[in-house]
Parts: structure tokens; sequence; C-alpha cells
């Protein structure tokens, strides 16, 4: 059994994520900005004779994070050993040069300052028991351009070197049991594809077109993602892997099966290809 810790965990991909882990019959806490949302998930889950912990929580405001962690902990008996972070904003949608700046610095703050802050504190927590799992969230641009969508993009390309960086600074302090990774879930129906839909011509004809097609179909179900979360955070399985970005559809456990603990140092991470 886990205890686990989701932050923007009462919507999209943090709430089927969250349902899976306490329908496991893992001790959970959802952390979120929506007072209202957060009750109405605690509801749900109430509803199916099972418990979750909601705590109201901004994650670009540090002091709000580490107590998200403390009432987890007075809830639960244990600091978490599993944390991952949903919380993202996809707006604002448009070319560069059209967007104000206040919006831009707000992705920025809610996507990667969140990501770091997070990351600090869990660690932190983490380097008490020796061990745990630590799991971001990519998206679109993360490893390749994507207009329209800049603020996004590059927010959560930064996330990918944060996980990176974090990587390397554990196993140079010997903390390797302590496990973080990014997941790319692929195009999945959320509220984020509402936005590019009402966004329009502003989010560009192949975001627009991808966002349709998704909007119809479903995009990428729910238990994909929740067999590579399932995963990551069983940290026997997968030590070999930290510090990636994994797809969902990739064959990570073939990987993982072939190298084991000595996955060759580039797979999965961001990386320069340089002009011969």
């Amino acid at each position: 059994m886990h205890s686990a810790i989701i932050f923007g965990g009462s919507r999209g991909i943090g709430r089927f994520i969250a349902e899976n882990l306490v329908q496991n019959g893992n001790e959970v806490s959802v952390a979120g900005r929506n007072s209202s949302v957060l009750a109405n998930f605690k509801k749900s889950i109430a509803k199916q004779n099972l418990n979750i912990n909601t705590i109201k929580t901004n994650v670009v405001i540090e002091e709000e994070v580490v107590r998200a962690f403390s009432v987890h902990k007075k809830e639960w008996g244990k600091s978490p050993d599993v944390v991952i972070n949903c919380a993202a904003i996809q707006s604002p949608i448009g070319n560069s040069w059209t967007i104000p700046v206040c919006k831009w610095e707000e992705a920025i703050r809610i996507n990667l300052l969140g990501s770091f802050i997070i990351s600090k504190i869990a660690v932190n927590q983490m380097a008490k028991s020796g061990y745990g799992s630590i799991i971001m969230f990519s998206g679109g641009g993360a490893a390749y351009g994507r207009q329209n969508f800049s603020a996004y993009a590059v927010s959560k390309t930064g996330v990918l070197r944060l996980v990176e960086t974090i990587d390397d600074e554990l196993k140079s302090a010997g903390y390797s049991d302590i496990i973080i990774n990014a997941v790319a879930p692929g195009a999945v129906k959320t509220r984020m594809t509402k936005e590019v839909l009402k966004a329009g011509i502003r989010a560009g004809k192949k975001a627009l077109d991808e966002a349709m097609q998704v909007n119809k179909n479903g995009g990428t179900s729910p238990d994909e993602i929740i067999h590579l979360v399932d995963f990551l955070i069983d940290i026997n399985l997968n030590k070999g892997l930290s510090g990636r970005l994994i797809h969902v559809r990739e064959n990570y456990k073939q990987l993982v099966k072939q190298y084991g603990n000595s996955v060759p140092g580039d797979i999965g991470k961001l990386r320069r290809i340089p002009i011969e």
C-alpha cells in the first residue's frame, strides 16, 4: 500500500489517477485550488464507501505546499512515498507576440515553479525514509516547438529538465531509492481540450484539428495512464528509468526488462542533435 499526494488531483488526469489509487486501497490526499471541486470529489469517493483526503493548495505558494504535506501526514499517519503533480494550465493561447506578459508569467509560475516547489518539498520528505517516487506530467510542446502555446510548451520543457537535474542530484547524494520521472500522457480529453476548441483559429489548425478528434474519440484512455503510473510508483521495478520522460504508449516495461537498472543514459531525455 502506498501513501500518495496528488496535486491537481480533483480534475482531469489527476482525478482518475486518484480514484484508481483509492480504489486499490492506497492512502490518498488530493490537493487543488478550488474548494468546491475538492468537496464534490470527496463526496463522489464517499459514495463508493471509500475515503480520500482533500487539501486546498496553491502550488506556487511554498508555505501552502508544505502545509499540504503536513495535513497528509496528520490524516494518514505518515509522509507520502508517492507524490504526483498534475497541476497545470494551458493558456494563454495565441501567437507569442500577442500574449499578455502577465498571462504568460502565470503559466510559467503554475506549471514550472509549482513543479519545482513540489519536487523540493517531496525530496526533503522522502530523504527521511530514503525512498519514494515523484511523478511530473509533461504535455504537448515539451520536447518540440508548439506554436501558439509558447507558455505551456516552455514551462513543460522546463519540467523535463528539472526532472533530469533532480535525478542527477539524487544519485550524487546517494538517494538511489528516490526516483523522479515525467509522464507524457498523449492527447487526453480534459478541460484543456475545451480551451483549444474555444480558442479556435488562435490555437492553429493543427492543434484545433487534434482537439476536435480528441473531443470526438476521447484520446488516450485513462487505463494507459494508470498503468504507467502504477509502474512508476513501484521503485523496485523501474529505478533504471528515473530521470526520464516516458510516453504512455512506449514499451517501458520491455526497456526495463532488457536493461534493468542500467538503461542507457540518453533514452527518454532531452538532447540536442549536433550540427554536422
